[in-house]
């Protein structure tokens, strides 16, 4: 694509430009107009649809807050709880007594809603009586074993509500009578006592009117109602469960694929709505003229927008292609070469072929520093390290060990034939971490048998698996060199040396603890700035190590040190780990 579009001529590039940015302000123009009026176009193709669904969602919200009014009214009639209580101990006449009065209480609640239908549930009762009041094992039978509704509507307190949809018959337990039908529940009764548990139902198709709505073929017409904490879908307009799945997963999610939705908020039931979801083809097609009006305006504001940035690129080039030349002798001259320039439409190429050569040299000139700053580390480490290889010595000391008899003086020089055998390392740059830590201890060996410092000891706290990693050699003398002949053997008292390993994540960290006389801030800081030069037994110094660390690992690597005079010296070294 990136080719096509170089092979095009300068001018129409430069149109093509200025084209694009006139139609970037016109796309996030037209992308905010659209999505403020693609609302208005669909509710506007909806056309009565979204009303008539207020009108069913305030229909169904007043016949549930009348069926609850009249609950409560019911729930506590005098006379009705009187009768209740005693519903045990009831002889002939007070039975039919009580029966008359249900009846006239049912009469009264139902004369302005015939679907209306309210039951009296009495705790002690062992029959029933008529059509009004039954016991609660003809309540319980409607209900399938270990059903949850059951238990919360048995376990209400006195003016507590339980809503809820069942499938039940009100006809005589006849079965083809079953219909879905809205219940609330309570519990009536004494106070603190509740002797009744009180039930209003309707048929749930009752309470909606959807026969006049005369909806769209293919939409689908549901509710969502939230009750008892759980949110339940019903299918109201639409054929089969693909229908009640898409339904239910707009509930659950607000998502429908395929169907523009208009929802309803159910007054007095936080949570619940009826919902319609229309088919997009016949929302599409309803709001098709407004969408054509918007797609001739952005087409001819394309084509006045291109017309204008190919006549302003005419008028550009003439200027631009002298400049354009003259750039091209100008890299010419810096890369000190004599090409011939290309002028013309396409000039621009000739420009970007140059910069491109001037950047590969830049690059190449950058790449020979760095070989040469590697160079020149790796020749500084040699330097130092020839400081610390002497053959002469180690093979010296080899030819006298065979002619001494005396144990003590044979041990004392294999001990130091061990460290000068370490140090030499066949002249390697790199050790194990394990041959280094052997090289400390042929070193203390050697000091404390050379000295006779007998009230100096030391110990190695090493982890196993810190010793197959690798170190620049000669790293740990020099500080526990620095511990040895300024922190202890000034000292009268008993002195110990602990040298420590460990892995620490990706690092290892070494630690070089005495217990000697401990140095001031002032002596850390020159320890670290001021080259120790010759003046040590190692001849490195501390500030070596620190120069050698950050030499070959890298600045983030090197000392610290934690001291107090009086209270000894804790030096840590770290170091990446790199194996072997």
């Amino acid at each position: 694509m990136r080719g096509v579009f170089y092979r095009l001529s300068y001018r129409v590039r430069v149109s093509i430009v200025m084209a694009l940015f006139a139609v970037i302000p016109l796309s996030l123009f037209g992308s905010f107009y659209l999505k403020s009026e693609w609302e208005k176009w669909e509710i506007a193709a909806l056309g009565e649809y979204p009303q008539l669904l207020a009108v069913s969602s305030e229909h169904f919200g007043r016949e549930v807050q009348d069926i609850e009014l009249k609950l409560f009214h019911v729930s506590n009639m005098i006379s009705i709880r009187t009768a209740i209580s005693g519903i045990a101990s009831m002889n002939m006449a007070e039975s039919l007594d009580y029966v008359e009065k249900l009846r006239e209480v049912s009469a009264s609640i139902t004369a302005d809603n015939n679907h209306l239908n309210v039951r009296w549930y009495p705790y002690n009762s062992s029959r029933n009586y008529g059509r009004y009041s039954y016991t609660l094992d003809n309540f319980r039978q409607e209900f399938e074993e270990d059903d949850l509704l059951l238990e919360q509507i048995m376990k209400l307190d006195n003016g507590r509500l339980v809503r809820c949809v069942r499938q039940i018959n009100r006809e005589d337990n006849i079965k083809e009578k079953v219909e879905k039908r809205f219940c609330v529940y309570t519990k009536m009764g004494t106070i603190g006592k509740g002797d009744c548990l009180l039930e209003m139902s309707m048929p749930f198709e009752k309470m909606i009117d959807i026969q006049s709505m005369n909806l769209p073929e293919g939409s689908i017409l549901g509710m969502c109602l939230q009750l008892q904490g759980e949110q339940q879908t019903f299918l109201l307009s639409g054929f089969g469960e693909e229908a009640y799945d898409v339904l239910d997963m707009y509930h659950r999610t607000g998502k429908c694929l395929g169907y523009y939705s208009s929802v309803s908020q159910v007054d007095g039931l936080p949570g619940s709505q009826i919902t319609c979801l229309f088919p997009r083809g016949y929302v599409l097609e309803g709001i098709y003229d407004d969408i054509m009006k918007f797609v001739m305006v952005i087409i001819l504001f394309l084509m006045t927008v291109i017309i204008c940035s190919y006549m302003a690129s005419i008028m550009l080039t003439n200027r631009v292609s002298r400049f354009l030349e003259q750039v091209n002798n100008e890299l010419d001259t810096i890369l000190l070469e004599s090409t011939v320039p290309v002028i013309g439409e396409n000039d621009f190429q000739g420009i970007e072929k140059r910069i491109r050569r001037l950047i590969l040299s830049t690059q190449e000139y950058y790449a020979k520093l760095e070989q040469y700053e590697v160079e020149k580390n790796r020749l500084e480490l040699e330097v130092l390290q020839m400081r610390i290889n002497p053959h002469f010595l180690y093979n010296t000391l080899t030819s006298i060990r065979y002619q001494v008899k005396e144990k003590h003086v044979r041990k004392t020089i294999d001990s130091l034939i061990r460290y000068y055998r370490i140090i030499l390392s066949k002249g390697h740059l790199i050790i194990q971490i394990e041959e280094e830590i052997a090289m400390i201890r042929e070193y203390l060996e050697l000091e404390i048998f050379a000295y006779q410092l007998q009230n100096i000891s030391f110990g190695f706290e090493i982890e196993e698996k810190v010793k197959t990693f690798t170190i620049v050699k000669h790293l740990l003398q020099p500080i526990v060199e620095n511990a040895l002949e300024h922190g202890l053997r000034v000292q009268e008292t008993e002195g110990i040396i602990w040298i420590r390993a460990r892995v620490d994540e990706s690092d290892i960290v070494f630690e070089i603890e005495d217990n000697g006389v401990g140095m001031t801030q002032e002596q850390i800081k020159y320890l670290l700035t001021e080259p120790a030069g010759g003046s040590t037994g190692g001849g490195y110094g501390v500030y070596n190590v620190q120069q050698r660390v950050e030499m070959y690992y890298g600045k983030q690597y090197g000392l610290m040190f934690r001291s107090k005079p009086g209270e000894g010296t804790l030096v840590t070294l770290r170091i990446p780990q790199i194996g072997s």
